[in-house]
């Protein structure tokens, strides 16, 4: 979460198969994308290492198992800004949350006729700590 916004852009873009996300951010930029290695999704746990932009402002690490049963969810506010409906969906198991001391304060959008602002609650947590009253 956070970071460049034109991270948003490419990891929603329609690219073919063999386009890497972050290669299309760089080129938006034009500047490379500067990754740093996760902390819990590592060669030695998955057999390969996950990075993320260095400059994102708060990383939530985790992965989804096949073998779970899928779990119904929903409604969702969607990147579109219009809503995902209810359906079964698979888990997230979350393995480690990390942020940056100078992390901006994140708010999602709810698209109009719903709430006028969600913040999730790990979100929520921080944003409570990290800006009193």
């Amino acid at each position: 979460l956070g970071g460049d916004p034109v991270y948003t852009y490419a990891a929603t873009a329609p690219l073919p198969p063999n386009v890497d996300e972050y290669m299309l951010a760089g080129f938006i930029r034009k500047k490379k994308v500067e990754l740093v290695k996760c902390i819990t999704l590592t060669e030695e746990r998955f057999g390969f290492d996950i990075h993320v932009p260095a400059d994102a402002d708060i990383v939530i690490e985790g992965y989804v198992d096949p073998a779970d049963d899928l779990i119904w969810e929903g409604p969702f506010g969607d990147h579109t800004g219009y809503y995902s409906l209810a359906d079964w969906y698979p888990k997230f198991h979350v393995t480690c949350i990390t942020h940056r001391k100078d992390a901006g304060d994140m708010k999602l959008r709810i698209p109009v006729g719903q709430r006028k602002e969600f913040i999730p609650p790990p979100l929520l947590a921080f944003r409570r700590r990290k800006m009193p009253g």
